[in-house]
């Protein structure tokens, strides 16, 4: 039972990372385009992804909770 449950988390580990491997590349991608065609500071676009960033992995956190 407890070897299931590793091998289960394990594969929540790497579908997890790959997520947020695509995730962050498709964000640059986006924030490359917008430098590109738009007039966006580098410094807002930074402040923004880690804000995003941020409150998705607090949402994330608080759903996996008891106590949130």
């Amino acid at each position: 039972m407890a070897n299931m449950q590793a091998g289960s988390r394990f594969r929540l580990g790497v579908l997890s990372a790959s997520a947020g491997a695509i995730l962050w590349g498709f964000s640059g991608s986006c924030a490359q385009y917008l430098y590109e065609h738009y007039t966006i500071d580098p410094a807002f676009m930074t402040a923004a992804r880690s804000l995003v960033s941020g409150m998705l992995f607090c949402s994330s956190s608080c759903a996996r909770s008891e106590t949130c």
